[in-house]
């Protein structure tokens, strides 16, 4: 065997694995992209789902000071029941 066949065959070996790791790169990151993709949509479905369930802070703050209240008068009331 001739220098030229083995160095031709070494260089041929050598190509392949490169190619083979830059496809894996490759794939590696198209399934990355792919996930992060998913997320976004994920999240996007989260934030859109997020108002239908939770309430928002100024309603609950407005639904606080309602109760206080409520709860005031109640307890104004059973103060005058309780002097009687």
């Amino acid at each position: 065997m001739d220098s030229q066949l083995g160095f031709n065959l070494l260089f041929g070996a050598f190509a392949t694995c490169g190619v083979w790791v830059l496809k894996v790169m490759w794939d590696a990151n198209t399934e990355i992209r792919e996930s992060q993709n998913e997320m976004k949509e994920k999240m996007h479905d989260f934030q859109t789902q997020m108002h239908n369930d939770f309430v928002r802070r100024d309603d609950f703050k407005d639904f606080a000071a309602e109760m206080k209240d409520m709860l005031n008068k109640i307890i104004d009331k059973l103060d005058k029941k309780a002097d009687k």
